[in-house]
């Protein structure tokens, strides 16, 4: 069986384009996840740049990495000094930050100088979730493996030249392990502080808060838990992440753990000093191993069997924290996506954001393209049913897109006419041109080409109208005698 299905993501890969659609709706607005497997297909890692330009390391020539504008289109091609390039991570100025997979040394490549730098540092980290910026510092947080005795968070403050350790936690490779390894470093954008997180084992599950940009960091781990949550979810693995989001009241996150094979759960939590956790539910039976802001939306969680051969499961969070499960993509796994997936993913005029999954845990790497797009609804009335129709071009089932072009022609009916439309456009021709650009309402009006009222009258009008008519009559009789001079016998 897995076999089997080794081959069918394989075919998968090689056969041609694999898309999904979901629609859902968030607010009484509706909208269109697009999910296309096929569009960077050979490349393995890729990291958003400030200048909506994607660094994309090439596979299986990991020596390179290729900057993309946001058409896709190859600008720099980078020869890295060793063999395969491991995650990427791009600074503010513009500097590549790599990872020598060999002897896990930590290089920089700086554009204002051209050139590649060994800092000197043997580091590992999970992907760019455990990497962050803000005002030119640097932090890091070590994903490091079982035989490392420590594991730590970096610093720097030089566009990643020099680093210098500012906490360390004991690993596996200890007599005392504290931890397993760190998961996530990220900047609260509403504060400014910084979130740590490390895993694997529930009492290995903690979160730090440093508000001096690393020098400190408290432990905020709510070990008391909420008492109304179900005793088969209370438990510490609860903060176990690889992905954090912020909002202006709540830190936000979605569990690396199926909680007791429940499935991952979606937690928010106050800014208190220790969190004050909330569950508000499951977001998938999978583990979530990255989410993807849509401001003013919500999130997309990208969630995958932790075996790496089974599937993404994709997962649409609303701003207001409602749950929309959009979908699995069969045969498609995202064996630790969160390490090949980057979270400065813009939405750049609804396209140009992606995410990166293998095939097969790891034989055949892709990056996926992903849109998420406003349905706006064009809705319309015939006055008059039976007195004609409309065509629309194109139909859409009267979903549309932001800017896109619509033709509408309204077509009568034998012994009908066309007087119009009214509505969000006003216009006295059959056909009309809309660019949409919200919900639109339109009402194409249909009349009869003849009109002939009817008139019932009733006996009473007949009664006065004979009167009126012998009076008439009688009148021209008497005038027509006078003028004549005709006697009467």
């Amino acid at each position: 069986m897995l076999l089997l299905n080794t081959i069918t993501m394989l075919l998968v890969a090689l056969m041609g384009e694999y898309q999904c659609e979901y629609s859902f709706s968030i607010n009484s607005a509706s909208y269109t996840l697009v999910i296309n497997q096929q569009n960077l297909e050979g490349f393995q890692f890729l990291e958003h740049r400030a200048d909506n330009s994607l660094a994309v390391a090439n596979y299986p020539y990991n020596s390179r990495i290729i900057v993309l504008d946001s058409e896709l289109r190859q600008q720099i091609n980078l020869y890295v000094p060793f063999h395969s390039v491991s995650n990427i991570f791009t600074t503010s100025k513009e500097a590549i930050l790599c990872i020598n997979p060999l002897d896990k040394t930590l290089w920089q490549f700086s554009f204002s100088q051209y050139g590649w730098r060994n800092t000197g540092v043997q580091f590992t980290w999970l992907g760019t979730w455990s990497i962050d910026e803000k005002n030119g510092t640097i932090l890091s947080a070590e994903y490091c493996d079982d035989t490392s005795p420590y594991a730590r968070v970096i610093r720097s403050t030089d566009d990643g030249l020099t680093w210098s350790t500012v906490f360390v936690k004991q690993a596996y490779g200890s007599t005392s392990p504290e931890i397993r390894h760190f998961h996530t470093v990220t900047v609260d954008p509403y504060t400014g502080y910084w979130y740590l997180s490390s895993g694997d084992r529930p009492p290995e599950c903690m979160v730090w808060i440093s508000k001096d940009d690393g020098t400190t960091w408290t432990d905020v781990t709510d070990y008391d838990f909420d008492p109304t949550t179900e005793p088969k979810v209370r438990t510490q693995a609860l903060f176990r992440l690889t992905t954090m989001w912020f909002t202006p009241q709540y830190i936000c996150w979605a569990t690396d753990d199926r909680i007791n094979g429940t499935g991952a759960k979606l937690v928010i939590s106050p800014r208190t000093e220790p969190l004050d956790i909330h569950v508000l539910g499951t977001v998938s039976y999978n583990h979530v191993r990255s989410s993807i802001e849509f401001p003013g939306i919500g999130w997309l969680l990208i969630t995958e069997d932790n075996t790496g051969l089974s599937y993404i499961e994709t997962t649409f969070v609303t701003n207001d924290f409602h749950i929309i499960p959009c979908g699995k993509l069969q045969d498609i796994t995202g064996y630790f996506s969160s390490s090949i997936a980057s979270k400065r993913a813009y939405w750049d005029n609804q396209k140009n954001c992606y995410i990166g999954y293998s095939l097969a845990r790891g034989l055949v790497p892709r990056i996926v393209r992903y849109e998420l797009y406003r349905d706006y609804q064009l809705n319309i009335r015939i006055e008059e049913e039976t007195g004609g129709r409309v065509n629309i071009e194109p139909t859409s089932n009267n979903h549309y897109r932001k800017g896109e072009k619509v033709k509408i022609t309204a077509v009568e009916e034998p012994g009908y006419i066309f007087t119009g439309w009214s509505g969000d456009y006003v216009s006295s021709s059959k056909t009309i041109q809309l660019v949409i650009e919200k919900d639109t309402n339109l009402t194409a009006h249909f009349y009869p080409r003849d009109i002939e009222p009817e008139f019932e009258v009733s006996l009473t009008s007949r009664v006065s109208l004979v009167i009126l008519i012998i009076f008439i009559s009688i009148t021209a009789i008497l005038s027509f005698i006078r003028v004549n001079r005709i006697s009467l016998p």
